[in-house]
């Protein structure tokens, strides 16, 4: 896809709804897109170019991953919606890169989305941190990410730490059973990528409204607050997920 400049922060915006479509917690790899509408096109005439691809995918025999679309609803990135594209391991993104490359029509059905779309493209692989135990409620979900540079003085060690603290202030909290948390580290960084990228998903607004005032104001969450702010200092923005592509069983 064609490189436009974006800020660090749409790197922060990583998704994949684990907590929607029971997809397992463990390291994986995945594929981001921040995207910039061209002229006058919108998201209806991406999922027209979605619904090629996988059309064009079954045809080729070309097995797709899961993938995920954000729309921006507030700050966070200049760009208007991020694409994802997540996989079991490297093996199976380079399966999927070789063959679609070998693909005169699995190319042209690419370049669709690049006639509405400019993007930025970069790998990286993600890891969960909490999981509150309960699957979304619905189709979409609501997500804040932050994309965070280590304070002076901070480091890996520091950042286990703050980790270690966020689960055992949601574990003992009890109350964001929906709640899911990752991380996400850049394998193709560039010389503004943020140090570490992290995004929550909730069923919806209201939910990151309950978790948000629990943490301003109880005692525990305060200290968490104060705790992340002593090691990463981050910019914050808000996305509308949902699936697009279902995976394997979308090229059956």
């Amino acid at each position: 896809m064609k490189n436009i400049s974006m800020l660090k922060a749409c790197l922060g915006s990583i998704i994949l709804l684990a907590s929607l479509f029971g997809l397992t917690a463990q390291a994986y790899q995945g594929e981001v897109f921040a995207c910039s509408y061209k002229g006058d096109a919108d998201v209806s005439d991406v999922l027209k170019a979605r619904d090629n691809y996988v059309s064009q995918a079954k045809k080729a025999g070309v097995t797709l991953p899961p993938s995920f679309l954000w729309s921006k609803i507030k700050g966070g990135s200049d760009a208007d919606l991020l694409w994802f594209n997540f996989y079991e391991n490297a093996a199976q993104y380079g399966t999927l890169t070789d063959a679609t490359a070998a693909s005169s029509s699995m190319i042209a059905a690419v370049n669709k989305f690049y006639a509405v779309l400019d993007c930025d493209s970069y790998l990286l692989n993600q890891e969960e941190v909490y999981n509150g135990g309960e699957e979304g409620e619905g189709p979409t979900a609501y997500i804040d990410s932050h994309a965070c540079n280590y304070q002076k003085g901070a480091g890996p060690a520091s950042l286990a730490d703050l980790k270690a603290h966020i689960k055992g202030y949601l574990d003992e909290a009890g109350t964001h059973k929906s709640f899911t948390l990752y991380q996400q580290n850049s394998m193709t960084p560039t010389p503004n990528s943020p140090d570490v990228r992290f995004f929550g998903v909730h069923n919806n607004a209201a939910d990151w409204g309950a978790r948000q005032d629990s943490l301003v104001s109880t005692e525990g969450g305060q200290m968490l607050l104060r705790h992340w702010n002593a090691v990463l200092d981050c910019s914050t923005g808000h996305w509308s997920g949902q699936q697009v592509i279902e995976g394997p069983a979308a090229a059956e």
